[in-house]
């Protein structure tokens, strides 16, 4: 593009000498003074002038063609109608595919999309959902709350001691195993590590598949509690009642399982003392050991907590080198009469079922 400059020339300043013009630019002026006395000058000037103009027209359409092309892309841009900005959006929207239950990428905090411990737990003893029986005498028992503040019982501590309706006590002992550790009781807790490292290797798949298939194994008449814990929240299943109540419990309770998600950080104070409240003869506890806090001190309290005397087993998801930890879990198994096995998920299939 051509540079127009401006000169100012103040008064009492101006140039001695004054550089030569332009052949062309000295013709075309001189056309107003000197053409009229040199002839041969004036044609000259002639011949310029066309070529000046015709320049100066083609650049002043060039930019104004510009000019009016930009303006009508920005003109049309803040005249778009609104439902172009939606479509675009449910373009991209639409292009994310959703999480799954066993794949799902965790982060510290809960999404929306992911299930509570309650809503997952809470129309398994629904009225609706078990026909048969005119309200859910294990009702009371479903989405327990625990925080690192502390626990809220409620009135999981209340009925600790038994059954309630007509099912009455239990009538004998069942036996059954998971991941490898066979036991024997009337009532059995499985305490299960759902936080976000559990989607690792793909933990939280073996574990839910041996839980289903542990307490496919044990007697109608058996008592047991089902306990997912993260670093915020312990929510307790735990059906009684009638035979007819426990038995479509258990029927259903696969899909339940499934439903749960990995997610949060890992805290097993709450859910420990959760279902030791609950007095049960065997207690399976399974995490994958990646939380920082958890000392003797820990020991000690969970041992406060065992007032029935129940047996405790652990069980560690292994995925790399913890020997503290190890040594830990192994005390609180010896103490509590239990074992403790290592379960190293590097070296195990998709398909494989504790013994």
């Amino acid at each position: 593009m051509t540079n127009l400059i401006t000169t100012t020339r103040l008064a009492g300043s101006l140039p001695q000498t004054v550089p030569a013009r332009p052949g062309w630019y000295r013709d075309a002026a001189d056309q107003h003074g000197e053409a009229s006395a040199n002839p041969e000058t004036a044609a000259r000037s002639a011949s310029y002038l066309p070529t000046a103009w015709k320049g100066l027209a083609v650049s002043f359409l060039g930019h104004a063609a510009l000019l009016l092309l930009l303006g009508l892309i920005f003109f049309h841009r803040d005249l778009a109608p609104a439902s172009e900005a939606i479509v675009i959006s449910t373009a991209l929207d639409t292009a994310v595919e959703p999480l799954t239950a066993v794949s799902i990428d965790v982060s510290d905090s809960a999404s929306a999309s992911v299930p509570t411990f309650e809503q997952t737990f809470e129309h398994v003893a629904s009225d609706s959902f078990l026909p048969t029986a005119p309200s859910s005498p294990f009702a009371a028992n479903v989405g327990a709350q625990a925080t690192l503040a502390g626990v809220n019982l409620g009135s999981l501590v209340g009925d600790a001691g038994g059954t309630t309706g007509s099912g009455g006590a239990a009538k004998g002992k069942s036996k059954t195993s998971f991941f490898g550790i066979e036991a024997n009781g009337k009532h059995f807790a499985f305490i299960v590590d759902r936080s976000g490292s559990m989607s690792t290797f793909n933990a939280i798949y073996h574990a839910k598949k041996e839980l289903i298939r542990a307490i496919g194994a044990l007697g109608v008449d058996s008592r047991y509690d089902i306990v997912f814990y993260n670093h915020e929240h312990v929510a307790v299943a735990s059906p009684q009642g009638s035979e007819t109540l426990r038995a479509s419990f258990k029927e259903q309770l696969p899909q339940q399982i499934n439903a749960v998600l990995p997610f949060g950080g890992t805290n097993p104070m709450p859910a420990l003392r959760v279902a030791l409240k609950r007095r049960p003869d065997v207690v399976f506890f399974l995490t994958d050991a990646n939380f920082g806090l958890f000392d003797r001190n820990d020991l000690m309290a969970i041992s406060n907590w065992n007032e029935h005397g129940s047996t405790i087993h652990c069980i560690r998801f292994k995925t790399a080198e913890n020997t503290y930890v190890d040594s830990l879990l192994n005390a609180l198994s010896v103490h509590h009469g239990g074992r403790y096995n290592v379960v190293d998920l590097r070296q195990i299939g998709l398909e494989w079922i504790g013994q």
